[in-house]
């Protein structure tokens, strides 16, 4: 039994005004780790580094706020992104005190009897998944893991292992790493199954938006925009404005501005594919992206193709060629501009 799941933030989309700056590591700070957390770092960076980006550092904060995502799923027998009291991990991150300039999050559990009390079974299995390795070659200085140990969903007498890997970019100058161990590693890493795809729960009501029966100037010009930059990024067709697209699309700036809070999951629980299909759009091949900032620097739609285009994860959804339609909206909450951008490829009628 295992099972995988991931999630990310994109570069430059912290909520509010306080958002993180770019700024550089903070060199290496006091304390410690565990030797399973060095030698996931090593089975990470062993993947990274072969696919031609930088290595990562270990982190202590993210090592937090892994660890504690970790014990929650292995208490609640969930695979999840959502934490106790329902935190997002970034929620989790600025706990520990680390303001970010984009992050990801990828979570796995597995049996014992697969090999999952060692890191090279969840990392093998994220390398095999494209969400996950998209996250783990997002080019992230730094990462955290955490484990936690209990009963597996459904199988109450075996023990699964449950995975957080936690990437970010830092977002403060004093965000540095702790100074690796002179020998950490327990060699290279073994096969593992590739991960099962995991569905959330149904939600509850949801925000009633109607469906747009107009295109407004800022949803025609980031449209336009996303085309220029597929055609010239792996030549992908146009894609066209779709009125239940952009009614999911809305519905989650909507939510995303009423609670003040980026995220993929609405305040009813539902999750993006929940909310494209209550619209009635029937297309399999769903996706969305999001992003926040002030809202005097991302009210644009150039400001937000800049945030996504900058992150490998939301521009590979952007060039992807299976996706022909897609909704555009944003809200504002306060000073903060809040966008989503819908993806599918059914044979709907476009705006």
């Amino acid at each position: 039994m295992h099972g995988a799941d991931a999630t990310l933030l994109p570069r430059g989309a912290e909520t509010g005004p306080g958002s993180g700056s770019g700024s550089a590591s903070g060199g290496t700070v006091a304390g410690s780790a565990a030797q399973y957390q060095w030698d996931a770092l090593n089975a990470a960076n062993a993947f990274v580094t072969r696919n031609g980006k930088p290595a990562m550092c270990l982190q202590p904060a993210l090592n937090q706020a892994a660890q504690e995502q970790a014990q929650y799923m292995a208490s609640t027998g969930k695979l999840t992104h959502t934490g106790s009291g329902g935190s997002q991990p970034w929620d989790r991150m600025k706990k520990y005190g680390y303001t970010h300039w984009g992050a990801a999050e990828n979570v796995a559990y597995g049996g014992v009897s697969l090999g999952y009390d060692q890191p090279a079974a969840p990392e093998k299995a994220w390398e095999n998944s494209a969400g996950h390795r998209a996250n783990l070659l997002g080019g992230y200085k730094h990462f955290g893991v955490g484990k936690a140990t209990g009963p597996c969903p459904g199988m109450p007498s075996a023990q699964c292992v449950w995975w957080v890997q936690d990437f970010a970019n830092p977002g403060a100058s004093n965000l540095g790493c702790l100074a690796p161990p002179s020998s950490s590693g327990s060699g290279n890493p073994v096969a593992a199954p590739a991960p099962a795809v995991t569905q959330q729960s149904a939600p509850v009501t949801t925000p009633t938006v109607g469906t747009p029966q107009t295109q407004t100037t800022y949803q025609r010009q980031l449209v336009n925009l996303a085309n220029a930059y597929r055609s010239n990024n792996g030549g992908a067709g146009a894609l066209c404005l779709n009125a239940k697209l952009m009614a999911a699309a809305q519905k989650q700036a909507n939510d995303m501005a009423a609670m003040n809070k980026l995220s993929h999951t609405g305040s009813d629980g539902s999750n993006p594919f929940q909310r494209i299909s209550a619209a009635g759009y029937p297309s399999s091949a769903q996706a969305e992206i999001i992003a926040s900032g002030p809202t005097s620097g991302y009210d644009t739609p150039a400001s937000a193709l800049g945030v996504w285009i900058n992150s490998a994860p939301h521009r590979q959804i952007l060039v992807n060629g299976v996706y022909t339609q897609a909704g555009v909206a944003k809200a504002v909450s306060g000073s903060t501009t809040y966008w989503s951008m819908t993806f599918g490829a059914a044979k709907e009628p476009c705006m």
